[in-house]
């Protein structure tokens, strides 16, 4: 299959996903996380179907339809995410659109045929969207900075949902589907393959810097090293500590590499945001998408997406940094919150008992026991900007050992029962 037959199968097989409903707008409630901020829901973390293979790729720079001359999007070329080194894709390596094309349909990269039963039919899943957003605060600086700078922060984001898919997705989602005897199903760890898309516009034209993350349906399960699909339920379940993981991982990233302060905020200090960045700038980019579609009237809201889109490279960033000057002066703001605290902060005893201490108190509450993802997600929450990863999973093995109790991840459906271990 070339090019052209995989971009054609994608319309046919997921051409429900270009309707607009599909094109990252809508999704779950139940499967949002976030806090209000002046009357604005902050989301960090959210999951849902994956949408159409023309939905990522157009707004690549490289990407070009096929049989045509046109140029793609603006946005940076999507990466993989694939430590298993599934199909011999490279690891951080530029996603090729022809293997993303037949993996999103169900097919093997080389054009070898069918990688699950149910490849190139029309109900079945491509598989996850996993998309973490930046603090406002953090997608401001990035829209106002200069172009070696902003490649840092882009970097510093970048990394940052990787240590997500790495730490949380990876560990603890990785899982399939064997059939055994009586309709019974056992769960089985299995190897992942993501997709990156770095993206930096919303769709009212404000900065917003996030990344799609497609965890494909389709999997290399360990123990016969057969492919099968996706066990999708313990990615929902897991999204919230992915989410935190991501945050902290940036808070992390943004302190030693740029010398930015952050702090926590919202309840239990969940979240993190830039320390200095005037709130009028904030509010003024953080328009909801209501106010705007009210604004275009009979205009469809997606034209104007796609227009706000298009402006993409240098000159979206200098149409931000001169709304910035009606708020402040850009250059005087970059150089108040970058170059603070430069170094890595000290990593004591004392200061990984003070997050453990931190961590149980927050769920001692919880009288009835928790998930094993709520208490990753407590611990990635209190360390936000304070531990590196190593510290943070030592302060996490500290919690299990104080004898918290930990619910099972029992999941029953009709006749078939299953227990998905948490690794």
């Amino acid at each position: 299959m070339n090019h052209a037959e995989g971009h054609r199968l994608s319309r046919r097989v997921h051409g429900r996903a270009l309707s607009g409903q599909a094109l990252g707008e809508r999704r779950d409630e139940s499967t949002r996380g976030g806090v209000e901020r002046a009357g604005k829901s902050i989301m960090v973390a959210t999951i849902g179907q994956a949408s159409s293979a023309e939905f990522y790729l157009e707004r690549q720079r490289s990407y070009r339809h096929p049989n045509e001359y046109v140029r793609g999007g603006e946005e940076p070329d999507g990466v993989w995410w694939n430590p298993s080194g599934l199909f011999g894709l490279a690891d951080g390596g530029r996603v090729d659109s022809r293997d993303f094309f037949r993996v999103h349909g169900g097919m093997a990269p080389d054009g070898s045929g069918k990688l699950t039963r149910n490849a190139g039919n029309e109900k079945r899943s491509p598989g996850l969207d996993l998309a973490f957003n930046a603090d406002k605060t953090v997608s401001a600086l990035w829209a106002i900075v200069d172009e070696g700078r902003r490649t840092d922060v882009g970097e510093a984001h970048r990394d940052a949902a990787r240590t997500a898919l790495t730490d949380i997705i990876g560990r603890y989602c990785g899982v399939t589907r064997v059939k055994e005897g009586e309709g019974n199903s056992l769960v089985a760890t299995a190897e992942i393959l993501a997709a990156v898309f770095q993206q930096g516009t919303s769709r009212e034209g404000d900065p917003q810097l996030y990344s799609h993350c497609v965890i494909f349906n389709v999997v290399r399960t360990r123990r016969d090293g057969r492919y099968r699909s996706l066990h999708q339920k313990p990615a929902y379940f897991w999204k919230m500590a992915a989410g935190a993981a991501y945050r902290n991982a940036l808070a992390w990233n943004l302190r030693t590499r740029l010398g930015v302060r952050m702090e926590q905020y919202g309840p239990d200090g969940a979240f993190t945001r830039i320390a200095g960045m005037p709130e009028a700038l904030v509010a003024h980019w953080s328009k909801r998408r209501k106010t705007i579609a009210r604004s275009i009237g009979t205009e469809s809201f997606y034209k104007v997406a796609r227009r706000n889109e298009a402006l993409g490279g240098r000159e979206r960033h200098e149409r931000w940094r001169g709304e910035c000057e009606a708020f402040v002066d850009p250059e005087a703001l970059v150089g108040s919150v970058i170059g603070r605290e430069v170094g890595r902060p000290p990593d004591t005893p004392l200061e990984r008992a003070s997050c453990t201490d931190v961590v149980l108190a927050r769920l001692a509450a919880r009288s009835e026991g928790v998930r094993q993802c709520e208490v990753v997600q407590a611990v990635e929450n209190a360390t936000a900007g304070l531990l590196d990863r190593a510290a943070t999973a030592d302060i996490l093995a500290r919690v299990l050992q104080t004898g918290v109790v930990v619910r099972p991840g029992r999941v029953e459906m009709g006749n078939e029962r299953r227990v998905w271990r948490q690794r």
